[in-house]
């Protein structure tokens, strides 16, 4: 597991968040997704769970499937806690060790429906930045 903010190291080939779908159960592990944290659920210590809702950097593209909610449970979400992560950041996530959640048709996030849900349980890698100056 590995959070890395600010680090040079070359990345993944960037995948556009609309390019997901939840009807296929696998995800391209070797991709990243760069994006924007619209909204943020905060680390529970008690249920060791932790979410994001992440968007398209360009605000055009979040209109049709342009954001996506990533849940975070127990390694995973430990790390995310003390990270400083928070709304507005800009993010690399690594889709390596990711899963669809459940096989729900819709996942509610305020203000709208999202195609899907990302699950994260023991591996995460992401990057952060709070300045796309960087």
């Amino acid at each position: 597991m590995a959070i890395d903010s600010q680090s040079g190291a070359a990345s993944p080939t960037g995948l556009p968040i609309a390019s997901l779908d939840p009807s296929q159960s696998t995800l391209p592990q070797d991709r990243i997704l760069v994006a924007e944290v619209a909204l943020l659920w905060p680390y529970s210590s008690s249920t060791r769970r932790a979410a994001l809702l992440i968007t398209e950097p360009d605000f055009r593209l979040r209109r049709h499937r342009g954001q996506v909610r990533v849940q975070l449970h127990g390694a995973a979400a430990s790390a995310v806690g003390p990270s400083r992560i928070a709304i507005g950041d800009h993010v690399q996530l690594s889709l390596e060790g990711a899963t669809w959640a459940g096989e729900r048709a819709a996942v509610t996030a305020p203000g709208r429906a999202v195609d899907g849900e990302l699950l994260f349980d023991t591996e995460l890698h992401l990057k952060v930045n709070d300045d796309w100056s960087e």
